[in-house]
Formats: C-alpha cells, sequence, structure tokens
C-alpha cells in the first residue's frame, strides 16, 4: 500500500475511535443523566447536557488531531516513536481545552463548575469502560493514587461513582 493510501487509511481508522468514544460518551450521558435530576439543579444539568454534547470536540484541532492520530493509529514504528513528544504537546492542549479531566480541578474556583467538571470526567470513564469491557470504578481504582485532587473533590467523585456507577 502506498503511504498516502495508508495515511488515510489510519486517519480513517483513528477518526473512527473519535466517533465511537463521543458515541459512548452520548450512550453513558443518557443512562446515567435520570439518576442525577434530584442530586443536581435543572440549569446545572443543562449546562452538562451542552458540555457532553461538545465532549472531546478539541480532538479534532490542529493542536491535536495529527498528534493523537499518530500515538494512535500509526503507520509504522517509527511514526509512533516521533509522535511521543507532540503528543505531549497535544495532550496538554486536551486537558486546558477540557475542563472535565481532574487535572483541572484545583483551578477551579467555582464549586458548581467543578462539580460539573466531576460529573463529565466520570460520564468519560464510563463511555471508556464501555471500549475496555470494565468499569468507572475500575478504571478510578487503578489510578485511586495518580489522581490528585482535593479531599473534597475526591468525597465527590467517589459519591458520583457510587451514584451512577458505570
Amino acid at each position: 500500500m502506498n503511504k498516502m493510501k495508508e495515511k488515510i487509511k489510519k486517519t480513517r481508522e483513528y477518526l473512527d475511535y473519535i466517533e465511537e468514544h463521543y458515541d459512548n460518551v452520548q450512550k453513558a450521558w443518557s443512562a446515567s443523566r435520570p439518576k442525577l435530576e434530584g442530586l443536581i439543579d435543572q440549569k446545572s444539568l443543562l449546562c452538562l447536557d451542552k458540555q457532553i454534547a461538545e465532549h472531546d470536540l478539541s480532538k479534532m484541532s490542529i493542536e491535536e488531531f495529527i498528534q493523537y492520530r499518530e500515538r494512535f493509529s500509526p503507520i509504522n514504528e517509527n511514526e509512533q516513536h516521533g509522535a511521543y513528544w507532540n503528543f505531549q504537546d497535544a495532550w496538554d492542549n486536551h486537558k486546558k481545552s477540557n475542563q472535565h479531566h481532574w487535572q483541572n480541578w484545583i483551578y477551579m474556583e467555582n464549586k458548581t463548575n467543578r462539580k460539573m467538571c466531576i460529573i463529565h470526567n466520570v460520564i468519560d470513564w464510563i463511555a471508556m469502560a464501555y471500549k475496555f469491557g470494565d468499569s468507572a470504578e475500575f478504571y478510578y481504582g487503578n489510578n485511586k493514587t495518580a489522581i490528585r485532587i482535593s479531599d473534597g473533590d475526591r468525597e465527590y467523585l467517589e459519591e458520583i461513582l457510587d451514584i451512577i456507577g458505570g
């Protein structure tokens, strides 16, 4: 296969992955939203609807798309190895552009926004669990020590995990 065809094929594979993840996030949100209706106010639910409808939009950006494609759907070993450093910049951009990632919570002064991001993050974990056949709780349990968040955020995160599971 020539290089152009291979790049097209790998780009299509990566686009399929993005679409699958996006669809899984929407599915996870649809299953989880009713469980949250008594816990958070209507305005926050509507805000989460909007955030989740735009989940990971930055993955289509110039700052992330090619770098992610090369990292997760490489044409060859050299491309994957070479993409490592570019990927670090793309990952940093992704975390900054998508506030639901736990690395951002410490900087959020608005407690309501932070709680919505925690919920969104759990939805993201549930979506990933659909892909990998485990659960959000499993992911959290395996990564708990690496997730550096405040005690209050950890307590809320664990409450949300108990309520919506995954």
